[in-house]
This record gives C-alpha cells, sequence and structure tokens, in this order.
C-alpha cells in the first residue's frame, strides 16, 4: 500500500533533480533581501509543510512561516465554531487565511479578504490551465469576484468494468449522464442468480451505511433541492420533486439491479482484504459504481490485496451524474480548501506569492505524481494506463448547495431529523406507506421537530439574557432592586 506520509521526502529528493527543480532560472515574482514573517492559518503545522511549506520554503527560504492551526475553534464547547473561527482570525491575524466554501462566503460578506483580481492582473498570473468550472464556483460565491484560489478540488466519477459490458452486450456509459439515463443502464443488466452469485447493475458504497434515503439526498442534492426552507423555518419534503426523487430510488432499489449489501454479522474492524471482497465492484460483480479519484487506487491495489479469487477486470470512468436542468454541473463536484489574503494582512506581498504558488503549474506539476487530490491546474493528473483521467474534470461544481443556511438553524434538530427520514423512508420501502403518505408524516413530524428545537434554543438564549441582565458586573451598582429594574429598562 502507498502511504502519504512518506511523501515528502521523495518530494524534496525530487526538487534535487535538475528537471524537477523550481526557480531554475533564478527569476523570483517575489523578492525579498530581509527576512519575511508570514502567518498562514491551516489545519496544523505538519499537513502544511507536507503538502506546501516545504516545497515553498526551498523556492523562498528567507520566508519564515508560521502556522496557526484552526482546529481550536472545535473544541470550545460554549463557542459555535464559526464565531470561534471569526474571533481566531482576529486575534491571530494570519498573512493567509484557510477556509472551507461556508465559510469563505461568510469571510468575504465581512470584508475579511483582498480581492484578487487586481493582483492576478498585475502580475500576469494565468488562470487558464485552472478548472474554469471551479474558477467560475469561486467567483460566484464573491459576487463575480475572486478573493480566493483552490488548489485542489473533489469529483466523484461512474466507474464501470469494461469486461461486464462487454459480455452482456451492454454499451458503456457516456460523460454527462443524468441519474435517470445511469438508473435505465444499470438495468439492462440480468437479475437473476443467488445473491452469492449474480452480478449487478450498480453498486453504491454509501447504502451498506445510509440505507436508500442516502441515495435519495444524493439525487436530490444533484438535481438542487433541499429539505428546508431556511429563512422561513419550513420544512420542505412533502413537495412533487421529492416525490419524484422517491420514485426514482425506490425503483431502481426493487428493480434488482441495485447491490443490496448483506446484514453485517458480528461486530469488529474489517481488514483491507475482506473490505475488498465485499465490495461488489471491486470484485467483479457489479457494473456500475460511483466513488472519487482515490477509488483509482483501489482499482490497483484489488489484485495485491483482494486473495487470488478475485480477478483483474478492465475499468474506465465517465463523469459523475449531472443535473437533468444543467447538464454541466453536479453535486458531485466540489471544493473543500481555498486559501486567501487577509485584508488586514501585514504581508500581503508574501502572502498572495504563497497562493499563487500553491495554486501554480509547477507545483502541480510535483504534486501530480504523488497527491491522491485532484488538482485544479487540468493537465497534470497522471493518466492511468489510457483510462479517462478527463471524466472528473468534465462537470462543473453545483453553485446551489443542498445545505445553504442550514447553520442558522438549531443543531439539536439535526438528529431527530435524520431519524425521521430514515424511518419513514423504512416505511415506504417496507410498504408499509405509500410515498405520498410518508412524504407527509416526514414533513409533518420533522416540522413539529425543528419548532421544538426553536423554542428550546429561544428558551436557552432567554435564560442566558436574563442572567446577563441579573450580572452585578453589568449593570449599575444599585442595591434596590427598583433601581436595578430601571437600569434593565433603560439599558435594553
Amino acid at each position: 500500500m502507498k502511504f502519504k506520509g512518506l511523501l515528502s521526502v521523495s518530494l524534496t529528493l525530487c526538487l534535487l533533480v535538475a528537471g524537477c527543480s523550481f526557480g531554475g532560472n533564478n527569476e523570483q515574482a517575489f523578492d525579498t533581501e530581509e527576512t519575511t514573517a508570514l502567518k498562514v492559518m491551516y489545519y496544523d503545522e505538519q499537513s502544511f509543510f507536507r503538502e506546501y511549506g516545504n516545497l515553498f520554503s526551498m523556492k523562498y527560504p528567507n520566508v519564515e512561516i508560521e502556522i496557526i492551526s484552526n482546529q481550536s475553534i472545535y473544541s470550545q464547547e460554549d463557542k459555535d465554531p464559526e464565531e470561534a473561527y471569526l474571533e481566531l482570525i482576529e486575534q491571530e491575524k494570519p498573512d493567509v487565511i484557510f477556509s472551507y466554501s461556508d465559510q469563505y462566503k461568510n469571510l468575504i460578506q465581512e470584508g475579511m479578504l483582498q480581492e484578487l483580481d487586481p493582483l492576478v492582473e498585475r502580475d500576469e498570473y494565468s488562470l487558464e490551465s485552472y478548472h474554469q468550472g471551479v474558477l467560475s464556483y469561486i467567483k460566484d460565491m464573491g459576487d463575480g469576484r475572486l478573493f480566493g484560489l483552490s488548489p485542489s478540488f473533489y469529483s466523484d466519477a461512474v466507474y464501470y468494468n469494461k469486461d461486464l459490458f462487454d459480455t452482456y452486450g451492454v454499451e458503456y456509459p457516456q460523460d454527462g449522464m443524468t441519474w435517470d439515463e445511469l438508473f435505465q443502464l444499470a438495468q439492462r443488466f440480468p437479475t437473476d442468480g443467488s445473491d452469492a452469485d449474480r452480478i449487478y447493475g450498480l453498486y453504491l458504497e454509501q447504502l451498506e451505511y445510509g440505507g436508500l434515503m442516502s441515495l435519495i439526498i444524493q439525487i436530490g442534492s444533484t438535481e438542487n433541492l433541499s429539505f428546508l426552507d431556511v429563512d422561513n423555518q419550513k420544512v420542505t419534503l412533502n413537495t412533487p420533486s421529492w416525490k419524484d426523487m422517491f420514485d426514482k430510488a425506490l425503483q431502481v432499489y426493487r428493480s434488482g439491479a441495485l447491490y443490496k449489501a448483506p446484514e453485517q454479522q458480528g461486530e469488529g474492524a474489517m481488514d483491507y482484504t475482506s473490505y475488498i471482497q465485499s465490495n461488489a465492484f471491486l470484485s467483479g460483480r457489479a457494473a456500475l459504481t460511483i466513488n472519487g479519484y482515490y477509488y483509482v487506487n483501489q482499482l490497483e491495489e484489488m489484485v495485491q490485496y483482494g486473495g487470488e479469487e478475485l480477478e483483474e477486470f478492465e475499468w474506465d470512468i465517465v463523469s459523475a451524474p449531472v443535473n437533468s436542468q444543467d447538464l454541466q454541473s453536479s453535486s458531485g463536484v466540489s471544493i473543500s480548501e481555498i486559501f486567501s489574503v487577509n485584508s488586514q494582512a501585514e504581508n500581503p506581498d508574501a502572502a498572495w506569492e504563497l497562493i499563487k504558488f500553491i495554486n501554480g503549474e509547477e507545483i502541480a506539476k510535483v504534486l501530480s505524481r504523488s497527491s491522491y487530490n485532484l488538482l485544479t491546474r487540468s493537465g497534470f493528473t497522471e493518466e492511468e494506463n489510457g483510462k479517462n483521467m478527463n471524466a472528473f474534470y468534465q462537470v462543473n461544481p453545483s453553485n446551489v448547495s443542498m445545505y445553504e443556511g442550514y447553520e442558522n438553524l438549531p443543531e439539536m434538530f439535526y438528529p431527530e431529523f435524520q431519524s425521521i427520514m430514515e424511518e419513514e423512508t423504512q416505511a415506504i420501502v417496507n410498504d408499509d406507506k405509500t410515498i405520498d403518505e410518508g412524504l407527509l408524516s416526514m414533513e409533518t413530524r420533522s416540522q413539529e421537530a425543528l419548532q421544538r428545537a426553536l423554542d428550546a434554543e429561544d428558551s436557552k438564549n432567554s435564560g442566558v439574557a436574563g442572567e446577563a441582565a441579573n450580572d452585578p458586573s453589568d449593570g449599575a451598582a444599585d442595591s434596590s432592586s427598583a433601581g436595578s429594574e430601571s437600569t434593565e429598562a433603560e439599558t435594553e
């Protein structure tokens, strides 16, 4: 097996080889004779230097990088992570800010990021080889302006077993298929034979732990549906659109084309060999599956680690299922990390130079040989024995998120909401309820749960406000009850 922890050594050695060096002509866009201190927000110091810092320091040894870890925001029980995140930035003042998509949008709204368009133009920083769909997605979050760049992205793809398609005379899948087209293709394969021996049209790993509801959510997300109207605090599940999603999923589920994992017997962690053997696609028993870029590595290892009974097969990939109304976008494509310049950066030029480096072509050439991530610089992802790696770049991230604004509702609501959805979905699968009955019950019960959560949060907030109002340290030092009430009234 390949371990990412070994990569930093090989990358350093690579840079010492003539054909793999940075700045071979000794011309650098950013240069200073004095030592420059640069504060960078990231997960932790080790991972940053392994991914980017060691390479940057080799090119710019006069820049001293200090890492501000963002992990502390998740350990403050009395504070919302997003609130703690903004406070951390205010306190530490990193020059380079690392963010996720939702944080990035909030930072733009708070005026905490420097616009990069003027810097791109000033330095003639080429973005031609940058994934244009990802670039548009990042700009859309900034109302058409660029405030950050992401060196990598995530994309699902449809993997298919070419041998099974050839055996049963089914035409290969194509880039840009909708879920409907994928389901129709999966149902072209035979459904006879015992569960232990037969082949399946489609294997979806998430069904093993998320049930049919996980597939329904995946389809709905691709079609830009949402469970909730956050602004009006309403559950929106009992709709024609969601009924259509349930109907699609239920049809393929009952057709026999979809692999259904047997119930797990016993407990304990599964070793890698057992995992490969239990995976219907890796073991050659399913014609189609959907997974990320990392799955390429598992396909390469399946024979080596899967045991003697597994046989290698020919496979290839096409792009992730797309939105039926927008054949260029998919919820299966997303970005996870964005680097931006703090609008209050003490060293904005050095910060921008680091961001250019992290997102540049020269580091992409190196990372393409070792990274398990898809690089936003196209043309550098390694070809895998003639496989259609371009499939990962064929569709764009959807600019509509199923979970938009969900952080504005009480966190206590979501576990109960998930439990209700799973219960009602299982009732539909068992024919205890029709889709219409299940969706109505799902929406009614979920709305009641949401209201309970909202009431509980209001009560909690009222209690906190009352304690603050009665705290002597926050009010006038008046010993009389009437004086205290008067002061509180005036303050309010």
